[in-house]
């Protein structure tokens, strides 16, 4: 996920991945997406990236997206997955017998 102030050539994953443990560490019950897309934003502005997590702590994680609304939108991403694969599957499976009954007709 690039941002428009990180090159994403210029990013260091690691570095995101250890950041982005820390945030969830200090922010346990905020979207971990949400989260990611911050250590993003402030991937080369350490200063900025503190004082936003010291801001955050200040007033609070209320306006903060929440992990159980992060949980849902799995929840549903994953249902839609299972619906494509199910309905791709009964295409496939209509195209193939109406494939083969129309070359055994012939």
């Amino acid at each position: 996920m690039a941002c428009a102030n990180a090159n994403a050539a210029d990013i260091d994953e690691d570095k995101v991945e250890r950041q982005l443990g820390h945030l969830v560490s200090v922010f346990p019950e905020t979207d971990p997406e949400f989260l990611h897309r911050k250590v993003i934003e402030f991937a080369d502005k350490e200063a900025e990236f503190a004082a936003w997590i010291d801001a955050t702590l200040e007033k609070g994680v209320d306006d903060l997206p929440t992990r159980k609304d992060y949980e849902k939108r799995l929840k549903v991403i994953v249902i839609i997955v299972l619906l494509l694969q199910s309905h791709a599957s009964y295409l496939t499976n209509g195209v193939s017998k109406f494939l083969f009954f129309t070359f055994f007709s012939l």
